[in-house]
């Protein structure tokens, strides 16, 4: 299981499969017969009409709108897993257990007896489609970038098992230098990195990825609906390339044309892809709107305005 070069990582992800094993997600499941109905009217993205084998990327968010994890919903026959996380799945439990009241809808958390194998390329669904046949592991499509992708969960003893068969049957294995490289080239920001609960959906950049504007009522919803109709969170998380040879630390300050801090550094990586260094980082947004050049340690910065 050694991961694989920069390079061969990055064009997995662009033209097959590029495999990332999550040990540290956590794994809630909810069964019987409303659980989807009964989800679809707390998480963010759009899961009431799911069938097997799909999924989707949304948020699980408090009544004042923050987001307490992101989500990764797989829909089997007769259950729909969540991935949170990591050190969520308490607080997450505890959250959706409260609005479990009349429903018939059990929730359970298996986040020791369950790992997440996230897979991200055009190749990912026919390769999790076929794993999930053969060895008999739960299965869902989820697209994290845009690049298109599948989630396989499997037992903890089963996962070098599973892996070995992925890249057997095309699949790259990467690490999490390859993952971090991979969402920063699509600016996504990863819970507890890049964000934490004390944020909305809007200060996260995540209203248009992990939001559903069609369905109807979610915990929250009315918070995140003011914010977007009244405009502007006061600072976003937003990716930048930056002119520099090595990737900023964490915290790095981020500063204006006269030398004020503006914001600050969440993760970095250099994109094997295009060859320079990118990050994402909170930004005031008085300081987006004006357009200002930017600098981290002493090194031009740009906004990245469409990275996907």
């Amino acid at each position: 299981m050694m991961p694989s070069e920069p390079e061969r990582a990055s064009q997995a992800a662009r033209e097959g499969a590029l495999v990332i094993v999550e040990r540290r997600r956590g794994t809630l499941v909810v069964t019987e017969s409303e659980r989807l109905s009964w989800l679809h009217g707390i998480v963010t993205c759009d899961v009431a009409e799911l069938e097997p084998g799909h999924g989707s990327f949304g948020l699980l968010l408090n009544k004042v709108g923050k987001i307490q994890t992101d989500l990764d919903v797989a829909v089997s026959a007769d259950a729909v897993y969540l991935g949170v996380a990591p050190d969520r799945a308490g607080p997450a439990i505890e959250l959706l257990g409260g609005y479990l009241i009349m429903e018939d809808a059990e929730l359970e958390d298996e986040s020791a007896a369950r790992v997440w194998i996230r897979l991200h390329g055009p190749q990912s669904a026919e390769l999790g489609r076929r794993i999930a046949e053969h060895q008999g592991v739960v299965f869902a499509t989820i697209d994290w970038t845009g690049l298109g992708g599948a989630a396989v969960l499997v037992k903890p003893d089963d996962v070098e098992g599973v892996v070995d068969v992925l890249v057997a049957s095309g699949g790259v294995l990467g690490d999490r230098a390859d993952w971090d490289r991979l969402r920063l080239e699509h600016a996504l920001p990863v819970f507890g990195v890049d964000y934490d609960a004390s944020n909305n959906p809007h200060e996260a950049s995540l209203e248009r990825r992990a939001v559903s504007w069609s369905k109807g009522c979610y915990l929250g919803q009315e918070v995140v609906c003011t914010l977007d109709m009244r405009g502007k969170a006061r600072r976003r998380i937003v990716p930048l390339a930056i002119e520099a040879p090595d990737v900023p630390e964490v915290g790095a300050e981020v500063r204006d044309d006269r030398g004020a801090a503006v914001g600050e550094v969440r993760s970095g990586a250099r994109s094997a892809v295009l060859g320079k260094v990118l990050a994402l980082a909170t930004l005031k947004r008085k300081t987006l709107d004006s357009g200002v050049p930017l600098t981290v340690d002493g090194h031009a910065a740009s906004v990245i305005v469409d990275s996907e």
